[in-house]
């Protein structure tokens, strides 16, 4: 048994680092992934409330335009400059949005990354049979396996 052992972890410890690197790739894609999705999400939601606030602010010009009065005038000029304002602060919000995101996925890419250097996939005994364990995460090695391990015990 020990003999397998052994070789399960030569095994382990020649595949971790041909499997590490993918791992990591499909988490790097997943982050990209989920950012270029968020970013399509910011992007039309920037253009609508953009679109819906130029809108209004087109409309309280064209009420200024319209207005019979000085007073009326100015309270729709002041209605159209108040809607200019609020589509560039939409701007803003969402260029802050989108460097928050930025820091975020960076980080957790380091984090992953980091993670995943410090783990390794490692051959674990548990209640007689052995398991396969890397992190929290636990297989039960193959049938064939726990029948070859008994022979190797005479």
């Amino acid at each position: 048994m020990l003999r397998r052992q052994e070789s399960c972890k030569r095994f382990l410890s020649w595949l971790w680092p041909l499997i590490k690197p993918y791992v990591d790739d499909i988490v790097r894609d997943l982050l990209l992934r989920l950012k270029k999705l968020f970013y399509e999400w910011m992007d039309d939601r920037e253009r609508k409330r953009q679109a819906e606030a130029g809108r209004n602010a087109e409309e309280a010009e064209r009420a200024a335009r319209e207005s019979q009065t000085p007073a009326q005038r100015s309270h729709h000029d002041e209605v159209a400059r108040i809607w200019r304002e609020v589509a560039e602060q939409f701007r803003s919000e969402n260029e802050q949005m989108k460097a928050k995101l930025e820091q975020l996925i960076a980080s957790e890419q380091t984090r992953a990354s980091l993670q995943l250097a410090e783990e390794q996939p490692r051959l674990e005994m548990v209640k007689g049979r052995p398991q396969l364990r890397i992190g929290a995460s636990s297989v039960d090695l193959p049938e064939q396996f726990q029948n070859e391990r008994q022979t190797d015990n005479p």
